[in-house]
């Protein structure tokens, strides 16, 4: 059963620490739980410390369904690259569309599961989530998405997926923060029209060109596997050169 949590307003002081330690162990306590909860030893990942570093890994996709193989097939190859190494996947919590496959593709593969569901579909939460959170709305997901992830995958989607890019792409541009990275499947060309855009904004007098710098197109599920392997290695020596004493 999944944990179910209700953003409201923010906490104030010593209980505001004492809610981020608990989010912060509460990953690591079920990673551990998963390795002596089997009967075979589980060796972590090699980037794994005594306490393992967990990257939250947010996926921006389409909930619609029937859509194409090579769009399904993306969305699987994420959420297995997430579980394999015993990553948390942070996504829009509904059991439907991309959203469900690489939430499965995830879980299966060992990955904590978070969704973010608007209050309102609610009832459409997938079961398979570790933790759930109940949020005010779209914009109040978006927001949550943003705030914990590490790093982002935009899959094929429409209107939401682009929007939730674009949205992040502009708080990094704006906050200039260059450690956490976006990585866009452009299968089939579905965002060619969307990445001629940021092309010409970066070239514009209207924008910077970090935004380019920032999200990084993949044309291709492999490409798309070597950027996140590329990124992963990126935030591990973040970590350990900034982070860990």
């Amino acid at each position: 059963m999944a944990t179910e949590y209700h953003h409201t307003e923010r906490l104030p002081g010593q209980l505001e620490a004492i809610a981020l330690f608990c989010a912060l162990l509460i990953p690591h306590f079920c990673y551990f739980f998963r390795i002596f909860a089997t009967t075979e030893v589980a060796l972590p990942p090699h980037n794994y410390c005594f306490l393992p570093i967990i990257m939250k890994i947010a996926v921006y996709c389409s909930s619609r369904a029937n859509l194409a193989p090579e769009f399904e097939s993306v969305a699987v190859a994420a959420g297995k690259w997430i579980g394999t190494n015993r990553y948390e996947l942070v996504y829009g919590g509904v059991n439907a569309g991309l959203m469900h496959t690489v939430a499965q593709a995830a879980h299966d593969a060992g990955a904590i599961i978070t969704g973010i569901v608007p209050k309102r579909f609610a009832y459409r939460a997938d079961n398979i989530v570790d933790h759930l959170v109940k949020c005010r709305d779209l914009n109040d997901r978006k927001e949550l998405m943003i705030d914990c992830a590490d790093a982002f995958i935009v899959l094929p989607g429409g209107l939401g997926t682009i929007d939730e890019w674009l949205s992040t792409l502009s708080i990094l541009v704006v906050n200039n923060d260059s450690r956490r990275k976006i990585v866009v499947a452009n299968i089939d060309g579905i965002f060619n029209s969307q990445i001629s855009q940021i092309n010409e904004l970066a070239n514009s007098p209207f924008a910077r060109s970090e935004m380019l710098d920032m999200s990084i197109i993949a044309d291709s599920e492999q490409e798309m596997i070597n950027r996140l392997n590329e990124i992963q290695k990126f935030f591990v020596t973040n970590i350990n050169s900034t982070d860990i004493l």
